[in-house]
């Protein structure tokens, strides 16, 4: 299994977390006006290791080949949701937990 971009980092942010964080945006009057950055700062991971993490859960163990992503790629992804924080927002599903639920979820579609 080739995995491109492999070593780039990125930090994910369950749905219903970032649906409770955009709600929270939009009912705060301090937050008017302002950019909001919505996501996770934690759990910085590579695609490399989610990609574990997702064969894990799927119960897979394919042999995996690191590739380079494509020029001009992206090598790290991860929000500033300090200003998110200050409004009371603390991410509640862990990144397993949201790969699990999302593969059970697939899995009713196919």
């Amino acid at each position: 299994f080739r995995i491109y971009g492999a070593h780039a980092t990125r930090s994910f942010c369950y749905i219903d977390d970032a649906v409770r964080a955009t709600r929270l945006v939009m009912d705060a009057p301090q937050a008017d006006g302002q950019t909001i950055n919505i996501g996770r700062s934690d759990g910085e991971i590579t695609i490399r290791e989610l990609a574990g993490k997702v064969f894990e859960v799927a119960g897979v163990t394919p042999e995996i080949v690191s590739e380079e992503g494509p020029e001009g790629s992206v090598q790290r992804r991860c929000p500033d949701i300090s200003k998110l924080t200050a409004l009371g927002f603390k991410p509640e599903v862990a990144l397993e937990a949201g790969i699990r639920n999302s593969f059970e979820w697939y899995k009713k579609f196919v």
